[in-house]
């Protein structure tokens, strides 16, 4: 290792090109189509004059690019400000470099700046969990902390922190597919594996951080970089010593998939399309694989071309998006070739409030969901393809109807619901019903209590409809979810809550709303609404997860589990019942009757 003061080191992310993205055997030419493609967006990357001795085992080019741009907040103060001072005529200036080292047939990158951006579409996404899983065994307790994205449950994505060490093994689990792990690295790994010198190893263990890089929390100088580069190549040539997750990753440079992968590209497309075309909302989720700055971005932008885009305050749906490309007269949707092209194939870019570029891409690559292809299932997450053990479908449906049977629920509700119909629709059947209350848009702190309410002396029944039971199931799951908690603190609280919501249901009598209306001049029980919760054990108050099947034939999902698809939806049950329970709360399912 180098020698160099510390002032020419740096804590240094690498990043692994997925060549298969690039199509070139040659590291000149594989860099230069990579900058074109790059600065075709309008990006401005030129290349730098290269002086340093570089092994010839090696191959280095470096580029860089600067931006200037408004911040956000000028535009804000212009009004107050006079037009002669400097604050109204400020920009802000934000260099970039992206380096690319070749060793063997390997390609490799570091960056700084916006530089990860502008690679992101060539790098390979598992890059630094690729190292993981051939340094450490499934029991070694290094994990500091861990970031997942839930395919099937309610959670989306979430970073868990660890006050200890924590194996891997303790987190494998089937519907979480893990994007980052932060570990420990000991000085042995250190030294032997990575080739520090132990005088340059101040503590016993060095952090890092493995995602589509793969970064140790110790400053390097460029010399040691490429002896990392080095090193990683060899790592890479080792057998995995465990797979970190149940699911497994059809693998782009993998010849034999090539044809599964674009059969699975070309079904998510046609699917999302007619799904669209029929009038239903698709049946997938939209968000960036670095799923955090994305959700706390402040601007969500849609790119129409260089001079014009779209520009939204939350995260978007994908009918969101659809809506407002009909808005500014971009959609086109005559065929799904259009489609794809006026939609799924337009960047979606987020930034924060300095303006400053978050996360970028094709909305296509943000799409994430589930599809069947000859009767197999397969998710799609972060851009990348995944299919399913065919043992988890097994007892994934096993435990869906070991548990059906606990919790069904067949007798509470004998109306029929419309398929024609909206499900609204089906709620309003209860307005001014004995012992029946609809909530169906009453949402005080933005939280829907429940669509309808049953009351007896017995109990209470918060019941949330849902029409069809796919991924949408894992959206109200969430929502039922969010309702118990809060109810939960409401009970002790002095149910400030429960009173809201009958307050904001009368104060509909006056709206023009003849619905509204109608919910507002519904008969509430003696001493209100919150009457039905005092003094009442949370194991009596019951939340329904209710939907109607819209298939084309009859089915029953208690007596026919695997006839449904959607293993999103039956994963969310599963998890949706184990938190309920966890609260103390009872919990059911209904089958909707339908006509």
């Amino acid at each position: 290792m180098s020698d160099m003061s510390e002032s020419e080191k740096i804590p240094a992310a690498v990043y692994r090109i997925d060549r298969t993205q690039v199509n070139e055997e040659d590291f000149t030419a594989s860099v230069d189509k990579m900058i074109k493609v790059i600065n075709k967006d309008g990006e401005r990357y030129k290349e730098e004059k290269i002086t340093g001795n570089v092994p010839k085992e090696f191959e280095v080019r470096i580029f860089s690019s600067f931006r200037i741009y408004a911040p956000k907040w000028r535009t804000f103060l212009l009004p107050m400000l006079d037009v002669n001072t400097p604050l109204a005529e400020c920009e802000n200036l934000t260099n970039s470099f992206i380096c690319f080292i070749a060793y063997e047939d390997q390609l490799f990158a570091i960056t700084g700046g916006q530089g990860s951006f502008a690679i992101e579409r060539f790098t390979s996404d598992n890059f630094g969990l690729e190292i993981l899983v051939r340094l450490f065994e499934k029991n070694s307790k290094v994990i500091k902390s861990i970031q997942d994205r839930g395919v099937t449950g309610i959670v989306l994505g979430q970073t868990k922190f660890y006050r200890g060490d924590q194996r891997f093994s303790d987190e494998n689990q089937f519907g979480k597919i893990f994007k980052q792990v932060k570990a420990e690295l000991s000085k042995k790994i250190l030294i032997k594996t990575f080739g520090f010198a132990e005088a340059d190893l101040n503590r016993s263990v060095s952090g890092c951080q493995a995602k589509s890089s793969f970064q140790i929390n110790k400053a390097i100088d460029f010399n040691t970089l490429l002896s990392l580069v080095k090193r990683f190549v060899d790592i890479l040539k080792l057998p995995e010593k465990f797979s970190l997750n149940k699911v497994n990753l059809i693998s782009r440079r993998d010849p034999k998939r090539a044809t599964l992968l674009k059969a699975l590209n070309t079904t998510l497309v046609e699917k999302i399309y007619e799904d669209y075309k029929a009038g239903n909302h698709p049946d997938v989720d939209v968000c960036h694989k670095e799923f955090e700055p994305y959700l706390t971005a402040s601007f969500f932008c849609i790119i129409i071309d260089k001079e014009e885009q779209i520009e939204l305050h939350n995260p978007p749906s994908l009918m969101e998006i659809i809506q407002e490309l009909r808005k500014a007269e971009r959609l086109l949707d005559d065929d799904v070739f259009q489609f794809s092209g006026s939609v799924l194939n337009r960047a979606l870019l987020t930034r924060d409030e300095n303006n400053t570029y978050l996360t970028a891409d094709k909305i296509l690559d943000h799409i994430h969901g589930e599809t069947t292809y000859e009767n197999k299932p397969y998710f799609i997450v972060d851009g990348e393809w995944y299919e399913i053990h065919p043992e988890f479908i097994e007892d994934l449906n096993k435990e869906c109807t070991d548990l059906l049977h606990q919790v069904w629920e067949d007798k509470l509700i004998p109306e029929h619901f419309e398929l024609k119909k909206r499900e609204n629709t089906f709620n309003m059947k209860f307005v001014g019903k004995s012992g029946w209350l609809v909530f169906d848009t009453i949402t005080p702190d933005n939280i829907e209590c429940c669509d309808i309410l049953q009351y007896d002396p017995t109990g209470v029944h918060l019941i949330h409809v849902k029409k069809g039971f796919d991924n949408s199931i894992r959206d109200l799951a969430s929502q039922v979810l969010i309702s118990a908690k809060r109810i939960r603190e409401d009970i002790k609280t002095n149910f400030s809550y429960i009173e809201e919501v009958e307050l904001q249901t009368k104060n509909g009598v006056k709206s023009n709303s003849i619905p509204i209306k109608q919910l507002a001049e519904q008969q509430f029980p003696i001493g209100g609404l919150k009457q039905l919760f005092v003094n009442r054990k949370n194991k009596d108050i019951c939340f329904c997860l209710a939907f109607v099947d819209t298939a084309t034939t009859q089915r029953c999902l208690k007596d026919n589990t695997s006839s449904f698809q959607s293993n999103i939806a039956k994963y969310s049950l599963v998890e949706l019942h184990r938190e309920i329970l966890s609260m103390g709360f009872g919990f059911k399912v209904i089958q909707l009757n339908r006509i």
